[in-house]
């Protein structure tokens, strides 16, 4: 009982890692997600504040902003509204203006004013389409009283708030150092236009250390939880901003949220906690989980292992399960856990139970590591499981696939009885290694991981007799040392000597 009572907390201790590695992926995923859209949303309004200036240097006035201009009108001397289109304009040219009147007169440095604003019309259409699903408003606030949106909605139902200059992200351009430079992100607020809940990353458009205008897209913060979601989550996840306030939380507690020392789990607050710095912005995500729902994860992940204890104390008195678990543990012992390939410490016996080898195919992954520092360790594992499985479809059934280590496979290729003491053919032997790298290569790996590439370097040896295995292992390994030094994606036959 002591045994197997350590056993228990070794196997939970072991558990926790796996646990914690594990969560770990889940937490970087959602970060990864967070990034995207965040970096797609910058890319936008860099772009936008670029053409921006670039119109400031020259003249913002084209065919397509008078054509907008000339449509504007003033509702009750104080209202500027687009309410129509002019005939032929495509309806994505056109956003929803609203502002303060009265109408500027044609070739005043307001009229520029609105000309800038009307000239953004396709960028930020683009945007408004692209983001569709992610945002509420792509939009140009002036500092002249008025505001230009999309997407677009009927002119009555958007009317021009200067309240929105006492928003932070805008008041932020005046108090804090090179904010101008920046890509400045709001506190949480409700919308104006009753969206909901949502923060703004903003672009500042200067013109000689004037403010001019603000290019703004708002996040729905809904819309940043669904992209916390993840299946695999076990515990808290939440996103706050530089100060520290949630904009999104999956499964929220009531604890308040403070950030600990980056990607390293701690004990803060009674709970593990992971923090998780975004790059390139000012954004933390959180991972947390209480002890009490800690300690069911790792029960509920460990209780494989607690069955196994448990059947181990009741093999002590019954033989027939004891016989079973010897049988199940002799296939452990010869089977790799993650691929159900053979593992090295099996060649002997499977040489004695077969017939004896014609030759060996060493092979291996390319570039493997750069796989799970793109797609992540998981996406790692299952490569390999489905190398073992389109192997498993090329190799005939007395044909004996080892996991030889790491990313690395060892293929003993059965002779017959009427062949015995020949070595394979060369020339079969290239084109097996030729087939088992064609079918790997055009496997659709991008169904795992959109930027999934996966192919095999091969080096092959024929031999003659069991007593040459260690031999023809070792320059099968050359070879396939040579297949990668020539380029990888390639199969090499083994010089003989």
């Amino acid at each position: 009982m002591i045994v197997l009572a350590l056993f228990l907390i070794i196997t939970l201790h072991h558990n926790l890692r796996q646990f914690k590695a594990h969560q770990y992926q889940v937490a970087d995923a959602s970060a990864e997600r967070l990034s995207t859209q965040l970096q797609q949303v910058t890319a936008f309004l860099e772009a936008m504040r670029g053409q921006a200036e670039e119109r400031l240097r020259s003249n913002p006035e084209s065919g397509l902003t008078k054509q907008l201009f000339d449509q504007m009108e003033c509702v009750d001397e104080e209202q500027l509204r687009i309410p129509h289109l002019p005939n032929g304009l495509p309806p994505l040219l056109a956003g929803t203006l609203t502002g303060h009147g009265p109408l500027p007169k044609p070739g005043s440095e307001r009229a520029s004013q609105f000309h800038l604003a009307l000239s953004l019309s396709p960028l930020l259409a683009t945007a408004s389409d692209y983001l569709a699903n992610n945002v509420g408003w792509v939009y140009y606030t002036s500092s002249d009283n008025f505001m230009y949106l999309y997407p677009r909605r009927a002119s009555e139902h958007v009317r021009f708030d200067p309240a929105i200059y006492q928003q932070d992200y805008w008041q932020a351009v005046t108090t804090h150092p090179n904010a101008n430079e920046a890509i400045l992100l709001s506190r949480p607020y409700d919308d104006f236009g009753g969206l909901g809940r949502m923060v703004t990353l903003s672009a500042p458009v200067m013109k000689e250390g004037k403010l001019l205008g603000m290019l703004s897209i708002d996040l729905l913060l809904p819309r940043l939880t669904e992209l916390l979601q993840q299946p695999n989550l076990t515990g808290e996840l939440a996103l706050l901003n530089q100060d520290n306030v949630p904009l999104a939380i999956v499964n929220p507690s009531p604890s308040p949220y403070l950030p600990s020392e980056a990607m390293t789990y701690v004990w803060q607050r009674g709970a593990l906690q992971l923090t998780h710095p975004l790059p390139h912005n000012s954004l933390t995500l959180i991972y947390r989980i209480g002890p009490w729902a800690l300690t069911k994860a790792l029960l509920q992940q460990s209780q494989t292992m607690l069955l196994t204890l448990l059947f181990f104390a009741w093999a002590a008195i019954s033989s027939l399960r004891a016989r079973s678990l010897n049988h199940r543990l002799e296939y452990i012992s010869h089977h790799d856990q993650l691929t159900g390939a053979l593992n090295r410490y099996s060649l002997q016996r499977e040489l004695s139970r077969q017939l004896p080898p014609t030759a060996v195919i060493m092979f291996d992954c390319d570039h493997f590591k750069q796989v799970n520092d793109r797609c992540g360790h998981l996406i790692g594992d299952e490569v390999l499981k489905k190398l073992v499985e389109l192997c498993m479809q090329t190799l005939r059934p007395h044909d004996r696939l080892i996991r030889w280590g790491g990313e690395e496979f060892l293929v003993l290729l059965a002779g017959t009885r009427h062949a015995a003491g020949r070595a394979a053919d060369p020339a079969e032997l290239h084109i097996i290694c030729e087939r088992l790298r064609l079918m790997i290569a055009n496997y659709p790996w991008r169904e795992l991981h959109a930027d999934l590439v996966v192919t095999v370097s091969l080096g092959y040896c024929p031999m003659a007799h069991p007593n040459e295995l260690d031999h023809a292992i070792s320059q099968a390994d050359s070879a396939l040392y040579q297949a990668k030094a020539q380029g990888r994606n390639r199969s090499v036959a083994a010089i003989s000597g």
